[in-house]
């Protein structure tokens, strides 16, 4: 065979390969078993026109404050009366207190004449130490008075009474105030203590004396809202 013979079937078998190879990428590319490839990301869009507005438009307003209770602004009272912080005789005694009210759902709470809602004063569990401590240890808890546990965002799980000497009950509150749940609690100084869960998802909790909730007709269904808690002396 001459060398001119051998160079154009070395060119016809390189041809072979590459017009293979092509077909067997174009294959490849196809998405496996019918299936759609993902799109693109899209890009990040064209930067708006200058429309010539105001630069010195009035920005839009401040929300507004909510103290500890970011986790359940819809329930916060801004103009709430001043609280009589409850005397517990623990170092809860320096933390942060606040005006609870209650009373029914479709009641305008904040502007509700009396009768139609109950006030309790409470100091207010914000941070985890607080939660953990809350009336551990508290030997009497008087009429009117509780303590608020608040949350940043809504949780479920239930509370335990490990070291608490009084019998409670507590109300599970939703972000807006609904009293989604209400469990009294035995007292308990020996583990392993019980847990009382509601079982549903809750954002603050309200602890007061064992039967105080009936005695001023509060349960499930009702609502609560706080003021912002303020510092003790």
């Amino acid at each position: 065979m001459s060398t001119c013979a051998r160079s154009v079937t070395h060119r016809r078998v390189l041809a072979v390969l590459v017009v293979g190879l092509a077909g067997l990428l174009g294959a490849c590319s196809e998405p496996p078993d019918g299936r759609d490839l993902p799109p693109s990301a899209e890009a990040d869009p064209p930067p708006a026109p200058d429309d010539g507005g105001d630069d010195d438009a009035e920005a839009d307003p401040e929300p507004a404050p909510t103290g500890g209770l970011a986790g359940a602004a819809p329930m916060v009272w801004p103009e709430a009366p001043a609280p009589e912080p409850p005397v517990l005789a623990t170092s809860a005694d320096g933390w942060d207190a606040a005006v609870v009210r209650l009373g029914p759902a479709d009641a305008d709470l904040r502007g509700a004449p009396a009768g139609e809602h109950v006030d309790i004063d409470v100091r207010v569990a914000a941070s985890p130490d607080q939660r953990q401590q809350g009336l551990m240890f508290v030997e009497e808890l008087a009429e009117g008075t509780g303590m608020l546990f608040v949350f940043d965002e809504e949780r479920t799980g239930g509370f335990w009474m490990r070291d608490t000497l009084v019998p409670l009950d507590i109300a599970y509150l939703g972000p807006d105030g609904e009293v989604r749940a209400v469990l009294t609690m035995e007292p308990c100084e020996t583990m392993p203590c019980p847990t009382y869960d509601p079982g549903l998802a809750y954002v603050a909790a309200l602890e007061v004396p064992a039967g105080w909730f009936d005695s001023v007709g509060v349960g499930i269904g009702d609502r609560a809202v706080a003021g912002l808690p303020v510092a003790s002396d």
